[in-house]
């Protein structure tokens, strides 16, 4: 299209989406009237009102302008996250609109050269390939959590696109350096603030419990140094959450005041997270934990089974900030200090969305964001977060316009709605660690005894395939030696067996004369022994192998009844009855079964537990030594 003017603007205000609430209408008729006057309008809307339905809608009145007037006009929308193209993706094409746009993704290589009037881009990728796209007019641009705008990245991207009509969309117009966003922006335009829409309905009601202000743990963040961006600095919260005393106040507040219930714990760091997840686990509840590392697959299949019930709890390091949209949330917990207002928002925001049989929200203030931020409903001055830091007098003035207009009024109110959510109730501690042992013991309690009888016929057994086999090993001058562990499927590691001799003449001439299977091309080939060491490591696996045949042989039917235990049951039954300083409490813990929870039977990762890694010494053919690590299973 060659240019959207106001003509083109007024003929859009006439269409009508019934699929609209009231306010979202409302703020659609906005935006056009404020793309009548500038290029560039940023809107707030609370987490949860629905921005993104808000903003297909305008994509879909362009797109029928376009059929209408036989005229091709192009729409980029912008997002920073896969889970935020999926979602805008998924609103695009739904029945209503069902508009299937093209992708400027990692996935999608050669998408310029075939593009559809609607494209979805990655800001990153965007921004790799400007060159193919410099040239590529779009005449509408969607930004989708515009909050993120002031990034270089988004500068590079935002100067190609200046003809364009520009609209950034956001729960949080903020930055936590206090820089606003009136540089990107000329116009904003603001929601009515949340507690108006839980009156309304659109939201969902709350309680909310937090920790005093005078709490040991809210008064100790003062102490912790600042990070570049002006939050607390990560291994300064670790040392202050990470403590074992401040874990069983997290999970003992969610068995006192949301029990049963299906949530979302906002954590640091993976240590924090996995932490946390195995807490929750040791009480019986159904927990997993995902962040940045987590295999996109693994995690679409958490999300999945979360969303199905199948999973109680998510932790969760910074992913469900943004675009994760499950209204069922009972409730959310606040385990990350944090000094953004907008983080804090973006994180209390995942609970207030209503859905079918949801009453209200809990949200479990365990860190005192509150003492801070105030209620999730409390009302914002976000347009002088707008103009924010050294604005001039021109821009306060516009910050208090908006601060201090009318906002919109919702067709139905019902003030008894927000009645209670303006009280905070205080999370008492008094008591939480028995809470969360006496949880423990009765949920390994559950399965215990009949774990245990499994666990100690699997160590008899592979007690006596040792004195049996490995004591009464005979050979000759070769003397064998090991070493026995309680363990479930090694009971005596390779690199702990091992051989001597009391007769070295004898055992060098029987090497001489003997020699060693090997397999080439497929063939099994003999060739000689290099000397004792060789030979003895030889007969040592055979030796092995043929003991942990017996061992798997003769525990088949024992495995067969640890079928149906989760690997997280065994790990919790080893931790509660052996101790964390046994053979199988260490390997379980070292491998991370957080991310999802098999069972015996399904469970393919033993090898990971017992690899054992070696480091040798050799010489390349130039005669210069160097070390290579060599994993032995």
């Amino acid at each position: 299209m060659e240019k959207i003017d106001n003509h083109v603007l007024e003929e859009l205000k006439s269409y009508k989406d019934e699929s609209l609430r009231d306010y979202q209408q409302h703020n659609k008729t906005e935006i056009y009237n404020k793309w009548e006057l500038t290029n560039t309008v940023l809107l707030q809307m609370p987490t949860g009102t629905g921005k993104t339905r808000l903003f297909v809608s305008i994509i879909n009145d362009f797109q029928n302008y376009g059929k209408i007037h036989n005229e091709r006009i192009n729409i980029l929308i912008i997002t920073h996250r896969k889970e935020l193209v999926d979602q805008i993706t998924g609103e695009l094409s739904n029945s209503e609109y069902g508009i299937k746009p093209s992708f400027i993704t990692p996935a999608d290589r050669y998408s310029r050269y075939h593009a559809k009037p609607v494209c979805v881009a990655s800001i990153q990728t965007l921004n790799r390939r400007l060159y193919e796209w410099k040239d590529y007019h779009f005449d509408v641009v969607v930004i989708d959590e515009a909050h993120h705008v002031r990034g270089v990245t988004y500068h590079r991207v935002m100067k190609m696109l200046a003809e364009s009509k520009l609209l950034g969309v956001t729960a949080t117009p903020y930055r936590l350096n206090e820089y606003g966003l009136a540089h990107e922006f000329d116009e904003l335009i603001v929601s009515p603030p949340v507690k108006n829409f839980i009156e309304a309905g659109w939201l969902s009601n709350y309680v909310y419990y937090s920790i005093s202000a005078n709490n040991e743990l809210y008064e100790g963040l003062d102490n912790i140094p600042l990070n570049n961006y002006g939050d607390y600095d990560e291994s300064g919260l670790w040392k202050i959450i990470g403590k074992d005393k401040i874990r069983a106040n997290i999970v003992g507040s969610y068995l006192r005041y949301a029990k049963g219930k299906k949530g979302i714990v906002y954590t640091i760091n993976n240590a924090h997270n996995n932490q946390l997840c195995y807490e929750f686990q040791k009480c019986g509840i159904r927990a997993y934990g995902i962040d940045h590392h987590t295999d996109p697959d693994v995690r679409a299949n958490i999300v999945k089974r979360f969303r199905t019930g199948e999973i109680d709890i998510i932790c969760n390091v910074n992913i469900f900030t943004e675009g994760f949209d499950c209204p069922d949330v009972e409730f959310v917990q606040l385990a990350r200090p944090t000094k953004s207002l907008g983080l804090y928002l973006q994180q209390v925001g995942r609970g207030l969305r209503i859905a079918p049989g949801k009453e209200k929200v809990i949200f479990l203030d365990n860190v005192g964001l509150y003492n801070r931020f105030g209620f999730p409903s409390t009302k914002r001055k976000w347009g002088m977060h707008f103009v924010g830091r050294g604005a001039t007098e021109y821009g306060i003035d516009y910050a208090n316009k908006i601060d201090n207009s009318q906002t919109f009024v919702f067709s139905h109110q019902n003030p008894d709605l927000s009645e209670g959510s303006e009280e905070v109730k205080l999370i008492a501690t008094t008591g939480v660690n028995d809470i969360v042992e006496e949880t423990k013991r009765e949920y390994v309690e559950e399965y215990s005894e009949r774990l245990k009888g499994i666990i100690n016929r699997i160590f008899e057994t592979n007690l006596r395939i040792c004195k049996e086999y490995l004591d009464t090993y005979s050979e000759p001058h070769f003397i064998l030696s090991y070493e026995y562990k309680e363990d479930l499927l090694n009971p005596c590691p390779r690199f702990l067996l091992s051989a001597e001799t009391d007769d070295m003449d004898y055992m060098m001439e029987k090497i001489e004369k003997e020699f060693k299977p090997v397999v080439k091309a497929g063939e099994i080939e003999y060739e000689d022994y290099k000397g004792w060491d060789d030979y003895c490591d030889t007969k040592l696996q055979m030796i092995y192998s043929r003991f942990m045949k017996k061992v798997s042989n003769e525990n088949k039917h024992n495995f067969q009844e640890l079928n149906p235990f989760t690997i997280s049951q065994i790990r919790i039954f080893f931790d509660t009855y052996y101790g964390s300083n046994h053979n199988m409490t260490i390997k379980l813990n070292r491998f991370n079964y957080l991310k999802y929870d098999p069972t015996w039977k399904s469970f393919k990762g033993f090898r990971e537990l017992y690899n054992y890694y070696v480091t040798i010494k050799e010489r390349n053919s130039y005669g210069y030594e160097y070390e290579r690590t060599e994993c032995r299973y």
